[in-house]
């Protein structure tokens, strides 16, 4: 795990220019929303191997993106409702709080050979009307949708409880001395100039990685803001 004052080091430490005559420094609260839009960033990356951002890591790190996912890895078993879906039956389950990607989903129970094919919500009408697709307790198949942050799974039988194992949203670090935004908003679940420090869950091999996209995020938002600045000065003393 890496602690969330060692982050905060990391960042000034790879983006030098921040907290000197180059740049002023961001405020804690900045950083550890930058670091937690990284998280983000690096879920995506790692989770789909498509760096769409365009980030500057080598191909070692894309190379073991599985592991680099598997403290985020999370298994929980649901409880569904059931109801008539024509000649089917339509299982309906509320996903965790956290969730974020999907991994893979199993019946249990007495349905625990049960094999689930997640489709696209587009092509769902057209599985559960082709007889090699839809869902038959004979070759134990059923076809799943998510949608709404539930899990719709059409079967021939009831599924009382299902095992998903899912990619769940990274915690927000917060090193302390101030008041969230959240917070300030009213919801006091979130951290106040009171509560203690939350640190990252990242293993500490991967966060100098987590510290490389925010810091490149970071001077891509600032080059943005001086090019815009720029262009409003020049607007201002109509030098167009």
């Amino acid at each position: 795990m890496c602690i969330v004052d060692r982050l905060h080091i990391k960042a000034k430490q790879k983006g030098n220019k921040l907290d000197s005559n180059h740049y002023k420094d961001l405020p804690p609260a900045f950083i550890d929303d930058y670091i937690y839009d990284a998280m983000f960033d690096y879920v995506e990356l790692f989770w789909s191997g498509k760096n769409y951002k365009g980030y500057n890591l080598g191909f070692e790190v894309n190379s073991q993106r599985i592991d680099m996912l598997s403290f985020l890895i999370k298994t929980e078993t649901l409880t569904g409702t059931s109801q008539p879906y024509g000649n089917l039956t339509l299982n309906v389950y509320t996903l965790p709080e956290d969730y974020l990607h999907r991994v893979r989903e199993k019946g249990e129970g007495e349905c625990s050979g049960l094999k689930i094919k997640i489709v696209q919500h587009e092509d769902l009408d057209r599985t559960l009307s082709d007889e090699y697709k839809r869902p038959s307790n004979k070759w134990s198949n059923a076809v799943g949708v998510y949608r709404d942050s539930q899990l719709y799974v059409y079967s021939e039988t009831v599924i009382p409880t299902i095992e998903v194992q899912y990619i769940k949203k990274p915690v927000k670090t917060f090193i302390g001395g101030y008041d969230t935004l959240e917070f300030l908003n009213g919801n006091i679940t979130y951290p106040s100039q009171s509560s203690l420090k939350v640190d990252s869950e990242f293993p500490e091999q991967y966060c100098d990685i987590l510290i490389d996209i925010m810091i490149q995020n970071v001077f891509g938002d600032m080059k943005d803001y001086n090019e815009a600045s720029y262009r409003q000065q020049k607007i201002i003393n109509k030098t167009f």
